[in-house]
């Protein structure tokens, strides 16, 4: 048989070649994967209304377009194209039974968002969406934060977009993040497949080969430790592909940071600081940690956990050897912290406001709490969270029984404070012995409590030599050596200490004010490793 008589009868999907397009997302794109008979297939079935309300198949509406579940099984036409996107991809899907349809109409477009869901212990490790139409203008899926630049795709009819949403060590991709752009003519319709598997096989990626047709990949998640893939560079590796403590090279300072959902700016910004200073930036999956006891670090590497899970903070325990440089002042590390910060800083001479801690639910005593305090209002404050989660403005009796008799059945004995009325929220950035950055926060229309804005002369008043001074101390007190610390300041100039955090979120200030604060920690991190030891003061 001749080769253009094969050609005719191979079809279009089997003749066409992946092309790996992008390594941040990992994307894949495979043209002419599905034919126009099923293509045709999938609009007929997604435009027979009466068909799908008999099978109690709902559509919905609304301004990301026109969307339904398509049930793939007894669809023999669905049944093939799943087989060949899960060969194409190399992973199977543990949630299969429908595909989302979805058409746009002009106008209509879809905001950024990434995939990263969850189904019991299934992610939604990949997405593959098959164009089915050719739109006139617009209509194109962007990836906004895809490296070196962002990426655009233009839909055409046939082609299959693979994009993953984790990287291969288990953490998510913000890369992935994508957006529908609005379509300006014509209209966009796709078929997506959304495949969900454990995070064990978060390495899998097809394997692309010059001048042959798609090929089932070889799971990376298998090779051995000492591999290297197209996701992890020698700059940037993952903890779980490095190389035994005896053969790491001596000759680089290493910087390891633990990792579990940690912001994603927060580790970029510690990543680049580490490239500037030619620092090899190791990056800790918490999660998937398998505490091997060869993975302990040597002395002069530098240790730093921003994420604040169970998880994260045992990794960084394992980890931790003397002579490790970390932002704990003592030699037993990350092993010991303060349990009641709040009463420390008072032992201390530190300023806090008027504080009492609640562990009865008696209407009397609370009425006397109430009193030493000050009156209503009074913040009720739940330690351990984040970002304003957990305080509480009460402002009368039945309020504050309702939200003690609660707290007390949750286990919960929250702090009482003083109210200060009109005060300034200052966060300050200590790293070591010196205030790095300050900047004040601001309330929110009806809500006391205080965020940071992208404003940048909320960071050009410098925090008075007082205000620093209290932030030093509150992050020496915790033995720590860097810390984000919040303090209010009232009309009258009286200072409040409200919290030191460790770890803290420090990119603010870094992005909006260009505070390099992130290469003051690993500069800070370098000095104490030489001078732990022997090399330096």
């Amino acid at each position: 048989m001749s080769r253009a008589a094969q050609s005719k009868r191979t079809p279009p999907w089997a003749r066409s070649s992946l092309r790996r397009l992008c390594e941040a997302p990992s994307l894949y794109v495979c043209d002419d994967f599905a034919s126009v008979a099923e293509i045709e297939h999938i609009l007929a079935v997604a435009s027979d209304r009466p068909a799908l309300e008999r099978r109690g198949i709902s559509a919905k509406h609304d301004p990301t377009g026109f969307s339904l579940e398509m049930p793939v099984v007894r669809d023999s036409i669905l049944e093939d194209l799943c087989r060949r996107i899960y060969t194409t991809v190399g992973l199977s899907n543990d949630y299969g039974l429908t595909m989302r349809f979805r058409r746009y109409a002009v106008g209509e477009s879809h905001p950024p968002h990434t995939d990263t869901y969850q189904i019991g212990t299934a992610r939604l490790l990949a997405t593959a969406m098959l164009y089915l139409s050719d739109t006139g203008a617009g209509g194109e899926t962007l990836f906004p934060r895809a490296r070196p630049k962002p990426l655009r795709l233009k839909p055409r009819r046939g082609r299959l977009v693979i994009w993953f949403n984790y990287l291969p060590d288990g953490l998510e991709d913000a890369q992935a993040c994508h957006e529908s752009l609005p379509v300006r003519r014509g209209e966009k319709a796709t078929l997506t497949n959304f495949i969900y598997r454990p995070l064990a096989f978060a390495a899998t990626r097809p394997i692309v080969r010059a001048g042959t047709t798609t090929a089932i990949n070889q799971r990376m998640n298998r090779r051995k430790k000492s591999s290297t893939t197209l996701d992890n560079t020698p700059a940037q590796r993952t903890r779980g592909e490095t190389q035994t403590n005896s053969s790491r090279r001596k000759s680089r300072a290493q910087f390891y940071c633990v990792n579990d959902s940690v912001p994603q700016e927060t580790t970029d910004l510690l990543r680049t600081a580490c490239e500037e200073r030619k620092v090899e930036y190791v990056e800790v999956n918490a999660p998937l940690f398998d505490y091997d006891p060869a993975q302990r670090l040597s002395k002069g590497a530098l240790l730093y956990c921003p994420a604040i899970s169970t998880a994260a903070h045992r990794v960084e325990q394992f980890l931790y050897a003397q002579g490790v440089a970390t932002f704990y002042a003592d030699r037993s590390g990350p092993f010991f912290g303060p349990l009641n910060p709040t009463l420390l800083y008072e032992r201390n001479g530190l300023p806090i406001p008027p504080t009492l801690y609640c562990s009865t639910a008696n209407r009397a005593l609370l009425r006397r709490h109430v009193e030493q305090l000050g009156g209503f209002p009074i913040v009720l404050k739940l330690p351990g969270g984040e970002r304003g989660i957990g305080v509480m403005r009460v402002d009368s009796f039945p309020a504050l029984f309702s939200l003690v008799d609660y707290m007390k059945a949750l286990g919960a004995s929250p702090l009482l404070c003083s109210y200060i009325d009109d005060a300034a929220h200052w966060r300050i950035i200590v790293i070591g012995k010196r205030a790095v950055a300050g900047y004040r926060n601001h309330t929110e229309t009806d809500d006391f409590r205080t965020h940071a804005r992208d404003e940048r002369s909320d960071y050009e008043a410098q925090p008075s030599p007082a205000l620093a001074g209290i932030a030093i101390r509150a992050v020496a007190c915790n033995g720590y050596e860097f810390g984000g610390v919040d303090i209010l300041e009232a009309p009258g100039g009286q200072l409040f200490l409200l919290e030191s955090n460790f770890p803290c979120y420090f990119p603010q200030a870094q992005l909006v004010a260009g505070i390099d604060i992130a290469g003051m920690m690993i500069d800070y991190l370098l000095r104490k490793a030489k001078r732990l030891n022997g090399k330096g003061r």
